[in-house]
Protein backbone atom coordinates (compact mmCIF):
# COMPACT_ATOMS: atom_id res chain seq x y z
CA UNK A 1 0.00 0.00 0.00
CA UNK A 2 1.73 3.29 -1.00
CA UNK A 3 1.01 6.60 1.30
CA UNK A 4 1.74 10.41 0.63
CA UNK A 5 3.81 11.09 3.58
CA UNK A 6 4.95 14.27 4.79
CA UNK A 7 8.73 15.05 5.16
CA UNK A 8 9.77 14.50 8.36
CA UNK A 9 12.78 16.73 8.76
CA UNK A 10 13.54 20.60 8.98
CA UNK A 11 14.50 21.92 6.00
CA UNK A 12 16.13 24.96 7.68
CA UNK A 13 18.25 22.41 9.11
CA UNK A 14 18.83 20.43 6.57
CA UNK A 15 19.57 22.94 3.45
CA UNK A 16 23.03 24.14 4.82
CA UNK A 17 24.41 20.61 4.64
CA UNK A 18 23.20 19.41 0.85
CA UNK A 19 25.51 21.59 -1.39
CA UNK A 20 25.67 23.23 -4.76
CA UNK A 21 22.56 20.25 -5.93
CA UNK A 22 20.78 21.63 -3.46
CA UNK A 23 21.24 25.18 -4.61
CA UNK A 24 20.25 24.33 -8.01
CA UNK A 25 17.20 23.47 -7.28
CA UNK A 26 16.92 26.06 -4.90
CA UNK A 27 17.52 28.50 -8.10
CA UNK A 28 14.57 25.97 -10.37
CA UNK A 29 12.29 27.11 -7.26
CA UNK A 30 13.47 30.98 -7.90
CA UNK A 31 13.12 30.37 -11.44
CA UNK A 32 9.18 29.06 -11.32
CA UNK A 33 8.49 30.13 -7.74
CA UNK A 34 8.00 33.86 -6.97
CA UNK A 35 6.63 36.19 -3.86
CA UNK A 36 4.73 38.09 -2.58
CA UNK A 37 2.96 41.24 -4.27
CA UNK A 38 2.32 44.10 -2.32
CA UNK A 39 3.15 45.06 1.00
CA UNK A 40 1.94 45.62 4.46
CA UNK A 41 -0.04 48.21 4.06
CA UNK A 42 -2.23 46.04 2.45
CA UNK A 43 -5.86 44.97 3.30
CA UNK A 44 -6.39 42.60 5.78
CA UNK A 45 -8.05 39.27 4.25
CA UNK A 46 -11.68 38.55 5.08
CA UNK A 47 -11.95 35.37 7.43
CA UNK A 48 -10.93 31.99 6.15
CA UNK A 49 -13.39 29.88 8.56
CA UNK A 50 -14.83 28.57 5.40
CA UNK A 51 -10.72 27.25 4.28
CA UNK A 52 -9.83 25.36 7.77
CA UNK A 53 -7.04 24.17 5.24
CA UNK A 54 -5.87 27.41 4.37
CA UNK A 55 -6.19 28.79 8.08
CA UNK A 56 -4.32 25.97 9.10
CA UNK A 57 -1.22 27.61 7.31
CA UNK A 58 -1.09 30.68 9.60
CA UNK A 59 -0.60 28.21 12.50
CA UNK A 60 2.93 26.93 11.37
CA UNK A 61 5.78 29.44 12.07
CA UNK A 62 7.12 30.72 8.81
CA UNK A 63 6.96 27.91 6.60
CA UNK A 64 9.39 27.67 4.08
CA UNK A 65 7.35 26.95 1.05
CA UNK A 66 3.73 26.92 1.30
CA UNK A 67 1.59 25.35 -2.18
CA UNK A 68 -1.99 25.34 -3.26
CA UNK A 69 -3.20 22.55 -5.75
CA UNK A 70 -6.54 22.40 -7.12
CA UNK A 71 -6.89 19.25 -8.44
CA UNK A 72 -10.57 18.06 -8.93
CA UNK A 73 -11.06 21.11 -11.20
CA UNK A 74 -8.47 19.62 -13.08
CA UNK A 75 -9.45 16.23 -13.25
CA UNK A 76 -13.45 16.29 -13.11
CA UNK A 77 -12.93 18.61 -16.17
CA UNK A 78 -12.37 18.32 -20.28
CA UNK A 79 -8.64 17.54 -19.76
CA UNK A 80 -9.16 14.83 -17.13
CA UNK A 81 -8.32 11.72 -19.11
CA UNK A 82 -5.46 13.82 -21.12
CA UNK A 83 -3.99 14.73 -17.53
CA UNK A 84 -4.60 10.75 -16.41
CA UNK A 85 -2.97 9.34 -19.70
CA UNK A 86 -0.15 11.50 -19.15
CA UNK A 87 0.84 11.09 -15.44
CA UNK A 88 0.97 7.55 -16.56
CA UNK A 89 3.02 8.11 -19.67
CA UNK A 90 6.63 7.90 -18.22
CA UNK A 91 7.50 8.14 -14.82
CA UNK A 92 9.15 11.30 -15.52
CA UNK A 93 6.19 13.18 -15.20
CA UNK A 94 5.83 15.16 -12.01
CA UNK A 95 2.09 13.45 -11.33
CA UNK A 96 3.26 9.82 -12.09
CA UNK A 97 3.92 8.70 -8.43
CA UNK A 98 0.66 10.54 -6.89
CA UNK A 99 -1.28 8.96 -9.47
CA UNK A 100 0.04 5.43 -8.97
CA UNK A 101 -0.10 6.06 -5.44
CA UNK A 102 -4.04 7.07 -5.71
CA UNK A 103 -4.13 4.02 -7.94
CA UNK A 104 -3.16 1.53 -5.69
CA UNK A 105 -5.21 2.88 -3.18
CA UNK A 106 -8.51 2.56 -5.10
CA UNK A 107 -9.28 6.77 -4.66
CA UNK A 108 -9.22 8.35 -8.15
CA UNK A 109 -8.01 11.41 -8.72
CA UNK A 110 -10.99 13.01 -9.18
CA UNK A 111 -12.14 12.04 -5.32
CA UNK A 112 -9.12 14.72 -4.40
CA UNK A 113 -10.82 17.95 -4.35
CA UNK A 114 -8.16 20.11 -3.45
CA UNK A 115 -4.35 19.46 -2.02
CA UNK A 116 -2.54 22.19 0.54
CA UNK A 117 1.06 21.42 1.55
CA UNK A 118 3.84 22.68 3.59
CA UNK A 119 7.41 22.71 4.11
CA UNK A 120 9.71 23.58 6.33
CA UNK A 121 9.85 22.31 10.42
CA UNK A 122 8.46 19.13 8.97
CA UNK A 123 5.68 19.20 6.66
CA UNK A 124 1.91 20.04 6.96
CA UNK A 125 -0.54 18.12 4.69
CA UNK A 126 -3.90 18.77 4.09
CA UNK A 127 -5.77 17.09 1.88
CA UNK A 128 -9.44 17.69 0.64
CA UNK A 129 -11.87 15.52 -1.22
CA UNK A 130 -15.29 14.48 -2.41
CA UNK A 131 -16.79 13.26 0.38
CA UNK A 132 -17.13 11.59 4.20
CA UNK A 133 -16.72 8.26 2.46
CA UNK A 134 -13.57 8.80 0.31
CA UNK A 135 -12.13 10.78 3.12
CA UNK A 136 -12.36 7.15 5.51
CA UNK A 137 -10.76 5.14 2.74
CA UNK A 138 -7.76 8.12 2.48
CA UNK A 139 -7.59 7.76 6.47
CA UNK A 140 -7.02 4.18 6.52
CA UNK A 141 -4.12 4.69 3.69
CA UNK A 142 -2.12 7.13 5.67
CA UNK A 143 -2.71 5.68 9.07
CA UNK A 144 -3.55 1.83 8.38
CA UNK A 145 -1.91 0.83 12.22
CA UNK A 146 -3.19 3.93 13.46
CA UNK A 147 -4.82 4.79 17.29
CA UNK A 148 -7.34 7.24 18.40
CA UNK A 149 -6.35 9.96 20.41
CA UNK A 150 -7.64 12.84 22.39
CA UNK A 151 -5.65 15.96 22.52
CA UNK A 152 -6.72 19.43 23.71
CA UNK A 153 -10.83 18.11 22.91
CA UNK A 154 -9.40 17.47 19.27
CA UNK A 155 -9.62 13.37 18.12
CA UNK A 156 -6.47 12.84 16.81
CA UNK A 157 -5.22 9.83 14.46
CA UNK A 158 -1.76 8.28 15.58
CA UNK A 159 0.83 6.53 14.41
CA UNK A 160 3.35 5.46 17.24
CA UNK A 161 5.58 4.03 14.85
CA UNK A 162 6.34 6.68 12.50
CA UNK A 163 5.23 9.55 14.92
CA UNK A 164 2.86 11.12 12.58
CA UNK A 165 -0.83 11.87 13.49
CA UNK A 166 -3.51 13.91 11.80
CA UNK A 167 -7.35 14.89 12.49
CA UNK A 168 -10.44 15.91 10.27
CA UNK A 169 -10.72 19.80 10.14
CA UNK A 170 -14.09 18.73 8.35
CA UNK A 171 -15.74 15.75 6.79
CA UNK A 172 -14.17 15.76 4.12
CA UNK A 173 -10.77 17.32 5.10
CA UNK A 174 -7.76 15.11 6.68
CA UNK A 175 -4.57 16.84 8.03
CA UNK A 176 -1.44 14.74 9.20
CA UNK A 177 2.74 15.45 9.46
CA UNK A 178 4.71 15.46 11.72
CA UNK A 179 2.51 14.82 15.43
CA UNK A 180 4.36 17.96 16.73
CA UNK A 181 3.41 19.95 14.22
CA UNK A 182 0.35 18.76 14.35
CA UNK A 183 -0.34 19.42 17.85
CA UNK A 184 1.44 23.10 17.21
CA UNK A 185 -1.95 23.78 15.13
CA UNK A 186 -4.68 22.85 17.30
CA UNK A 187 -3.05 25.37 19.77
CA UNK A 188 -4.27 28.96 20.41
CA UNK A 189 -2.14 31.00 17.60
CA UNK A 190 0.62 32.97 19.35
CA UNK A 191 0.65 35.74 16.43
CA UNK A 192 -0.88 36.54 13.40
CA UNK A 193 0.66 35.16 10.41
CA UNK A 194 3.24 37.87 8.31
CA UNK A 195 1.08 39.77 5.74
CA UNK A 196 2.67 37.86 2.81
CA UNK A 197 1.17 35.01 4.11
CA UNK A 198 -2.00 36.55 4.58
CA UNK A 199 -1.69 37.68 1.43
CA UNK A 200 -1.01 34.00 -0.10
CA UNK A 201 -4.14 32.79 1.70
CA UNK A 202 -6.29 34.89 0.56
CA UNK A 203 -4.92 34.17 -3.13
CA UNK A 204 -5.64 30.94 -3.16
CA UNK A 205 -9.19 31.59 -2.27
CA UNK A 206 -9.54 32.58 -5.85
CA UNK A 207 -8.54 28.67 -6.61
CA UNK A 208 -5.44 28.79 -9.29
CA UNK A 209 -4.48 25.67 -10.59
CA UNK A 210 -1.52 26.49 -8.62
CA UNK A 211 -0.31 28.87 -6.06
CA UNK A 212 3.49 28.35 -4.86
CA UNK A 213 5.38 30.69 -2.26
CA UNK A 214 8.70 30.04 -1.13
CA UNK A 215 10.27 31.46 1.66
CA UNK A 216 13.43 33.71 0.33
CA UNK A 217 15.53 34.79 3.29
CA UNK A 218 15.79 30.44 4.33
CA UNK A 219 17.97 30.06 1.02
CA UNK A 220 19.65 33.64 0.91
CA UNK A 221 22.31 32.92 2.64
CA UNK A 222 23.89 29.91 0.82
CA UNK A 223 22.97 31.86 -2.37
CA UNK A 224 24.59 34.33 -1.26
CA UNK A 225 27.88 32.71 -0.18
CA UNK A 226 27.80 30.58 -3.43
CA UNK A 227 27.26 33.44 -5.41
CA UNK A 228 29.41 36.73 -5.82
CA UNK A 229 27.24 40.26 -5.44
CA UNK A 230 28.57 40.33 -8.94
CA UNK A 231 26.59 37.55 -10.08
CA UNK A 232 23.65 38.23 -12.79
CA UNK A 233 21.18 36.66 -10.73
CA UNK A 234 22.51 38.32 -7.17
CA UNK A 235 20.18 41.41 -6.49
CA UNK A 236 17.32 38.59 -6.49
CA UNK A 237 18.76 37.09 -3.39
CA UNK A 238 18.04 39.79 -1.46
CA UNK A 239 13.81 39.27 -1.72
CA UNK A 240 11.93 38.13 1.09
CA UNK A 241 9.87 35.89 -0.94
CA UNK A 242 9.44 34.46 -4.51
CA UNK A 243 5.80 33.44 -5.78
CA UNK A 244 4.39 31.37 -8.49
CA UNK A 245 0.95 31.51 -9.55
CA UNK A 246 -1.16 29.71 -12.50
CA UNK A 247 -4.57 30.28 -13.46
CA UNK A 248 -6.98 29.72 -15.93
CA UNK A 249 -8.20 32.48 -18.42
CA UNK A 250 -10.17 32.79 -21.21
CA UNK A 251 -7.18 32.59 -23.44
CA UNK A 252 -5.25 29.38 -21.89
CA UNK A 253 -3.10 29.68 -18.44
CA UNK A 254 -2.03 32.79 -17.14
CA UNK A 255 1.53 32.78 -14.97
CA UNK A 256 2.76 34.93 -12.56
CA UNK A 257 6.49 34.86 -11.29
CA UNK A 258 7.69 37.61 -8.86
CA UNK A 259 9.47 38.40 -5.95
CA UNK A 260 8.86 41.19 -3.19
CA UNK A 261 11.47 43.12 -1.33
CA UNK A 262 11.68 45.25 1.71
CA UNK A 263 11.36 48.28 -0.61
CA UNK A 264 10.65 49.77 -3.97
CA UNK A 265 14.86 50.52 -4.74
CA UNK A 266 15.79 47.09 -4.24
CA UNK A 267 12.85 45.95 -6.30
CA UNK A 268 13.70 48.47 -8.98
CA UNK A 269 17.50 47.60 -8.50
CA UNK A 270 16.71 43.68 -9.63
CA UNK A 271 15.16 44.35 -12.83
CA UNK A 272 17.93 43.34 -15.31
CA UNK A 273 18.75 40.83 -12.91
CA UNK A 274 14.64 39.52 -13.81
CA UNK A 275 15.46 40.21 -17.18
CA UNK A 276 18.41 37.96 -17.17
CA UNK A 277 16.10 35.34 -15.24
CA UNK A 278 13.77 35.66 -18.17
CA UNK A 279 16.40 35.10 -20.87
CA UNK A 280 18.00 32.26 -18.82
CA UNK A 281 14.57 30.90 -18.44
CA UNK A 282 13.22 31.00 -22.32
CA UNK A 283 16.53 29.47 -23.35
CA UNK A 284 16.02 26.78 -20.59
CA UNK A 285 12.36 26.22 -22.04
CA UNK A 286 13.47 26.17 -25.87
CA UNK A 287 15.98 22.92 -24.82
CA UNK A 288 14.03 21.19 -22.94
CA UNK A 289 11.22 21.39 -25.51
CA UNK A 290 14.11 19.67 -27.76
CA UNK A 291 15.60 17.00 -24.97
CA UNK A 292 12.54 15.95 -23.06
CA UNK A 293 10.56 14.33 -26.28
CA UNK A 294 13.72 12.75 -27.61
CA UNK A 295 14.17 11.19 -24.02
CA UNK A 296 10.52 10.12 -24.56
CA UNK A 297 11.11 8.67 -27.94
CA UNK A 298 14.74 7.14 -26.58
CA UNK A 299 12.77 4.92 -23.69
CA UNK A 300 10.05 3.59 -25.89
CA UNK A 301 10.61 0.21 -25.47
CA UNK A 302 10.52 0.69 -21.14
CA UNK A 303 7.67 3.35 -21.74
CA UNK A 304 5.75 2.95 -24.75
CA UNK A 305 3.30 5.57 -23.76
CA UNK A 306 6.19 8.08 -24.01
CA UNK A 307 6.50 9.06 -27.33
CA UNK A 308 2.66 9.26 -27.65
CA UNK A 309 2.75 12.56 -25.46
CA UNK A 310 6.14 13.66 -26.59
CA UNK A 311 5.01 15.87 -29.31
CA UNK A 312 2.55 17.56 -26.98
CA UNK A 313 5.23 17.59 -24.54
CA UNK A 314 7.53 19.71 -26.63
CA UNK A 315 4.72 22.23 -28.33
CA UNK A 316 3.60 22.98 -24.86
CA UNK A 317 6.96 23.93 -23.71
CA UNK A 318 7.73 25.92 -26.76
CA UNK A 319 4.70 27.92 -26.34
CA UNK A 320 5.87 28.81 -22.88
CA UNK A 321 9.04 29.87 -24.12
CA UNK A 322 6.98 32.00 -26.47
CA UNK A 323 4.64 33.67 -23.82
CA UNK A 324 7.41 33.81 -21.35
CA UNK A 325 9.77 36.28 -23.47
CA UNK A 326 7.16 38.73 -24.16
CA UNK A 327 6.48 41.25 -21.66
CA UNK A 328 10.00 42.25 -19.82
CA UNK A 329 10.03 42.32 -15.83
CA UNK A 330 7.87 45.12 -14.10
CA UNK A 331 8.66 46.85 -10.86
CA UNK A 332 5.83 48.21 -9.14
CA UNK A 333 6.78 49.18 -5.09
CA UNK A 334 8.78 46.24 -3.60
CA UNK A 335 7.37 43.84 -5.96
CA UNK A 336 9.25 42.57 -9.37
CA UNK A 337 6.81 40.55 -11.59
CA UNK A 338 6.78 38.83 -14.98
CA UNK A 339 3.32 37.63 -16.43
CA UNK A 340 3.20 35.80 -19.40
CA UNK A 341 -0.42 34.54 -20.83
CA UNK A 342 0.44 31.20 -22.99
CA UNK A 343 -2.38 30.41 -25.42
CA UNK A 344 -3.25 27.06 -25.33
CA UNK A 345 -6.60 25.16 -25.43
CA UNK A 346 -4.80 22.68 -22.38
CA UNK A 347 -4.19 25.01 -19.51
CA UNK A 348 -3.94 22.17 -17.19
CA UNK A 349 -1.42 19.82 -19.29
CA UNK A 350 0.53 22.51 -19.96
CA UNK A 351 1.12 23.67 -16.26
CA UNK A 352 1.99 19.26 -15.68
CA UNK A 353 4.57 20.11 -18.80
CA UNK A 354 6.11 22.97 -16.88
CA UNK A 355 6.42 22.06 -13.75
CA UNK A 356 8.61 18.71 -15.04
CA UNK A 357 11.57 21.30 -15.36
CA UNK A 358 11.66 21.40 -12.21
CA UNK A 359 14.89 19.19 -11.10
CA UNK A 360 14.43 16.55 -8.36
CA UNK A 361 16.68 14.65 -6.23
CA UNK A 362 17.93 11.84 -7.64
CA UNK A 363 16.63 8.34 -7.47
CA UNK A 364 18.43 4.96 -7.08
CA UNK A 365 20.01 3.39 -10.07
CA UNK A 366 18.00 1.37 -12.15
CA UNK A 367 14.67 3.99 -11.17
CA UNK A 368 13.82 6.21 -13.65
Amino acid sequence: MVSFRPVAGDVRADYPKKGPSVTRSVLSAMLLGAACSGGPAQAEPPALAERPDLELLGRIDRPVAVVVLEVGENFHGPEGANLEFISAAHPVMLSSEPMAAAKQSGISPKQFERVVATLGDGSLIVATVSDAATLAQFRTLQFPDGREETVDDRQLIVDGKTGFAGYEPTNRMLAFGRRALIEKTLKPVAHEPDWALRQFQTLAREKPLLALQVDATTFAPRLKAEFPPTHGLAPLFNAQAWRLVCKKTAQGLHVTLSAHFDNAPQAAASVEAARALQNMLVLYFNISAIQMPGMLHEQAQAYPDGPKIARAFGSSLNRISLAFGKNPPQALGGTLAIDCEVETETPAADLLYLLNLIPRAAKPPGQP
